[in-house]
C-alpha cells in the first residue's frame, strides 16, 4: 500500500513539473523562431531568398504562424522558384490566422505567376508551329485558357489548326475570337479574312460529287444560228418556251456585282496594307508591335485577298463583257434535252 503511494506522488510531482515548465518551452520556441526569422530577414534583404525562404519554413515547423509561410513564399517567388512559391501561397491561404489583406495580395501573386506561365507555354507553342502545327495549337489554347485576355494566342491556336488542316476547329477559334475581340483588334482582318476562305473551303468540301456516268456542261461552237423570231427555249420537260434576254441581263449584272465587290476588297486589303506597312517600321532596328510568326500570317493573308480581289474583279469584268455582247447580238439558243440533264449552247 505503501508502494502505491509513493507511485502516485512520483507521478503527480511529474505531472505538476510539466505544466510548471510547458509556458516555458513554448516561449523558447517563439524565441528560436523569431531568431530564425530575423536572420531570414537579413538574408530576403540581402537579395539571398532561397535562404531567406529555408529560415522561414524553419522558424514555422518551430513556431506555426502563417506570417512565416507567407514570407517563405514571397522568397521563393522572388527567387524564381514558381513551382514552389505557388505551393506556399495554397499552404498559407489554408493556414489558421492567414491575414485577409495578405490573401488578397497572395491572389494577385499567383495570377502573376499564371501569366508568367502562360506566356511560357505561348512560346513553347511558337516554337512548335512550323514543325508541328496541332501541338503548336493545343500549347496556344492552353495558354490562352490560363489568360483569357490574351486573344491573340487564341487567334494563333486557329491559325495552326488551320496550317494543320483541322478546318472545323480552325472555323469555330476563329469565330470565337472575333466575338470576343474589340473592333480593333490588331488580328481582327486576317481573322475575317482566314474565316472566308476556311468557310469557301469547308462548303466545297460538302459539296456533292458529279456521279459517275453523269454528263457534265456541253458548249457547242460554231453551230448554225436560226432567226430570233424561230429560235426556241427547250426546257427539261420537252415544251418550249419565248427566248428572252434574262441570260444577258444576268450575266451582266452579275459581272458588274463581282467586279464592284473585286475593287471594294482591293480597296480594304490596300488599307489593311497600310496599317501592316506601320505595324512593321523598325523602332530602334527591330519590330516590336509582333513576332517574326505573326508578320508572317498577316502578310499571307493580305497577299490573299489581294488574289481574291484581283479574280473578283477579272471575273467581273468578263462578265460584264459577255453580257454586254449578249445584249448586243442575236441571242444565244440554249437547250435543255429532255432526256438528260445535258446543256447547249449555241453560239
Amino acid at each position: 500500500m505503501k508502494h502505491k503511494s509513493t507511485v502516485v506522488q512520483w507521478f503527480v510531482a511529474a505531472m505538476l513539473i510539466l505544466v510548471w515548465a510547458s509556458p516555458s518551452l513554448a516561449a523558447d520556441k517563439a524565441k528560436v523562431a523569431t531568431t530564425m526569422a530575423q536572420q531570414a530577414l537579413k538574408a530576403y534583404e540581402s537579395g539571398n531568398y532561397a535562404r531567406a525562404s529555408e529560415l522561414y519554413l524553419s522558424a514555422f515547423r518551430t513556431q506555426p504562424d502563417a506570417a512565416y509561410l507567407y514570407a517563405a513564399a514571397r522568397s521563393e517567388h522572388l527567387a524564381g522558384h514558381d513551382a514552389q512559391a505557388e505551393d506556399l501561397y495554397k499552404r498559407f491561404i489554408a493556414a489558421p490566422g492567414a491575414e485577409p489583406d495578405r490573401v488578397r495580395k497572395v491572389g494577385e501573386y499567383r495570377a502573376d505567376l499564371q501569366q508568367k506561365r502562360a506566356v511560357g507555354i505561348a512560346a513553347d507553342a511558337d516554337k512548335a508551329a512550323q514543325d508541328d502545327p496541332r501541338l503548336s495549337a493545343k500549347l496556344y489554347l492552353d495558354a490562352w485558357r490560363l489568360a483569357p485576355a490574351q486573344l491573340q494566342w487564341l487567334f494563333q491556336a486557329a491559325v495552326a489548326e488551320q496550317n494543320a488542316d483541322e478546318l472545323a476547329k480552325a472555323k469555330a477559334h476563329l469565330q470565337e475570337y472575333l466575338s470576343k475581340a474589340p473592333a480593333d483588334a490588331r488580328e481582327r482582318a486576317q481573322a475575317e479574312a482566314r474565316l472566308e476562305a476556311i468557310g469557301r473551303k469547308l462548303d466545297l468540301a460538302a459539296a456533292p460529287k458529279t456521279p459517275a456516268g453523269q454528263k457534265s456542261l456541253v458548249i457547242q461552237k460554231d453551230a448554225p444560228l436560226a432567226p430570233l423570231e424561230s429560235t426556241p427555249l427547250i426546257g427539261s420537260n420537252g415544251t418550249t418556251t419565248p427566248t428572252d434576254r434574262t441570260l444577258a441581263w444576268s450575266t451582266t449584272g452579275a459581272g458588274a456585282v463581282m467586279a464592284v465587290s473585286g475593287l471594294g476588297l482591293l480597296a480594304a486589303t490596300f488599307s489593311t496594307l497600310n496599317q501592316f506597312n506601320k505595324d512593321t517600321t523598325p523602332v530602334a532596328g527591330r519590330i516590336v508591335t509582333m513576332t517574326h510568326a505573326q508578320a508572317q500570317d498577316r502578310a499571307a493573308a493580305i497577299n490573299t485577298r489581294m488574289g481574291i480581289s484581283a479574280a473578283l474583279g477579272s471575273l467581273g469584268l468578263v462578265g460584264v463583257g459577255v453580257g454586254t455582247w449578249l445584249l448586243v447580238r442575236t441571242p444565244a439558243r440554249i437547250a435543255f434535252s429532255p432526256n438528260s440533264i445535258d446543256i447547249a449552247v449555241h453560239f
